[in-house]
C-alpha cells in the first residue's frame, strides 16, 4: 500500500516538473516539425538584415508566441516556431502558408493572414517583425 502511495506522489511530482519545466523552452527546439529552411545559395547578392539568430515574440490567440529567424548573407534561411499556446487545429491551418511566404518573399508585409486563423497569423507574422527589427 505504501508503494502504491509513493508512486502516486512522485508521478504528481513528475507532472508537476513537466508543466512547469517546458522541455521546449529549456533547449529551444521547434514546437512544430517541418522545412521551413531555404538554402542561402538560392539569393543572389547579399539579403538586408544582419547575420544571426532572432528571436521574436508576440501576442497571438492564446497568449504570446514566440519564434526563432535565422539570418545568413544577410536573407532570412530558418524559421522556427519556438513556443505557442495556440491550439494546434489553428497552427496547422497557418504554420506552412506562413513561414514558406514569408521565407520566399523574405519579409512580413507580403504574406497574407490565413482566414480562419487570423489571430494566429498575425501572431506568427507579429513575431517574426519583432525578431527581425533586431537584426535590421
Amino acid at each position: 500500500m505504501l508503494k502504491k502511495v509513493i508512486a502516486i506522489v512522485l508521478m504528481g511530482v513528475i507532472l508537476l516538473a513537466i508543466r512547469f519545466v517546458s522541455p521546449i523552452e529549456a533547449i529551444k527546439v521547434p514546437v512544430l516539425a517541418g522545412d521551413f529552411t531555404r538554402q542561402v545559395d538560392t539569393f543572389e547578392g547579399r539579403g538586408f538584415y544582419t547575420d544571426g539568430y532572432y528571436e521574436g515574440s508576440a501576442p497571438a490567440y492564446n497568449g504570446d508566441l514566440t519564434i526563432g529567424v535565422t539570418i545568413q548573407k544577410g536573407w532570412i534561411v530558418a524559421l522556427n516556431i519556438l513556443k505557442t499556446e495556440d491550439d494546434k487545429e489553428y497552427l496547422d491551418m497557418v504554420v506552412k502558408p506562413i513561414l514558406k511566404g514569408v521565407l520566399d518573399k523574405q519579409n512580413t508585409l507580403e504574406v497574407d493572414a490565413v482566414t480562419g486563423a487570423t489571430f494566429s497569423s498575425y501572431g506568427i507574422l507579429d513575431a517574426i517583425d519583432d525578431a527581425l527589427a533586431k537584426a535590421e
